[in-house]
């Protein structure tokens, strides 16, 4: 089929299959988008989305107001039977992708899923490029499989077989980061005009300063010509008294210095433990011993990269965990072994400070 080129917007189309991302879509979606991939593959000028269908209207307007340069297409996946909903989302983006690249909306293909049922759709846009049933090593495929790094998500056949330059991998935790430099870039650009305001106020009020004065002088009478001051005549009685003199102030000794105890110490580093803790843990279930590689690699020099076992486990609870939860992270009751969860409420307290 000869693909139109009336229409064509030279750009990538991303597919994003939300359903299969689950909670960590939207971290996904900032994150390549935000720091598009260098794989010769145009930037993104349209996000499709497939959600759960009563869900559509809230992802349009998240997605419209955080990505306003790219055209958002929000798509509801209607379940019709409870034997077909994982396929329902993966061909209605096979579907649209074909539909789009044939008719010239985009020029290359964007799916984000950790779903691997997109064999198929790779070697019909091949087709499409080369001919039928025609993948030449040598040609480019105008194709980008989006994985997450999410652990055990990838069957082990792709990952044997299907071309590595037509795969990127996102790191959710992209998102934290570029979502705090914005907000530090917002918060730099709103200090600049206000700086600029106030200089702009000030200089206004140093051009209008001359013209006020002069029509202060101008309003003021002149004195009669006969009239002589005379100096006021100041009674015996209400003649100030002489100033007496003030007893000399001895220096105040200077201050003290403040010298931070071991303890303080200890608990600043036990405080820098915890945030990099929920800046580095996935959101969802752990263990305390999910954390011993985090802290022996950024702190090889504490008790707790020594620490080992149950030893951990008790030092963790005892040091690290009250800090983690002033920030979000919940502990899930009285299990054994002991979980708890790392909330995207801990992940947003990493951009509030």
């Amino acid at each position: 089929m000869e693909k139109s080129t009336e229409t064509t917007n030279y750009g990538t189309g991303i597919y994003a299959d939300i359903q299969n991302l689950q909670d960590i879509s939207r971290e996904i979606l900032i994150a390549l988008i935000r720091r598009w991939p260098d794989n010769n593959v145009p930037a993104p000028t349209k996000l499709n989305l497939y959600v759960r269908a009563d869900h559509a209207d809230l992802w349009r307007v998240w997605a419209t107001h955080t990505f306003s340069d790219i055209e958002v297409v929000v798509k509801g996946v209607q379940h019709y039977t409870l034997s077909a909903t994982k396929n329902a989302a993966d061909m209605a983006i096979a579907v649209d992708a074909i539909s789009d690249f044939n008719h010239g909306r985009v020029t290359h293909v964007a799916v984000v899923s950790d779903d691997s049922d997109f064999i198929s759709l790779y070697a019909k846009l091949a087709e499409e490029v080369n001919g039928f049933d025609s993948i030449s090593p040598e040609s480019s495929i105008p194709f980008l499989w989006v994985f997450t790094d999410r652990m055990g998500t990838r069957s082990a056949l792709l990952q044997e077989f299907f071309p590595e330059k037509y795969v990127h991998i996102v790191d959710h935790r992209v998102a934290f980061q570029i979502q705090r430099e914005e907000s530090e870039e917002l918060d730099r650009a709103r200090r600049e005009e206000s700086r600029r305001a106030r200089r702009e106020a000030s200089e206004r009020a140093r051009r209008e300063r001359p013209r006020q004065e002069e029509a202060v002088v101008s309003e003021q009478p002149a004195p009669p010509v006969s009239q002589v001051e005379e100096s006021p005549v100041v009674e015996e009685d209400e003649q100030e008294p002489e100033p007496q003199p003030q007893p000399e102030r001895k220096p105040e000794p200077p201050a003290e210095p403040v010298f931070k105890t071991e303890d303080q110490e200890e608990m600043t580093e036990v405080e820098r433990i915890a945030l990099q803790l929920i800046r580095d843990m996935p959101v969802g279930k752990f263990k305390s011993t999910d954390c011993q590689d985090i802290i022996r690699t950024n702190f090889p020099a504490h008790p707790l990269s020594a620490a080992d076992g149950p030893r951990f486990g008790v030092m963790f609870r005892e040091n690290v965990l009250e800090y983690m939860e002033k920030r979000g992270v919940k502990e899930l009751g009285n299990q054994r072994p002991r979980q708890y969860e790392m909330t995207h409420e801990a992940k947003r307290s990493l951009i509030r400070s």
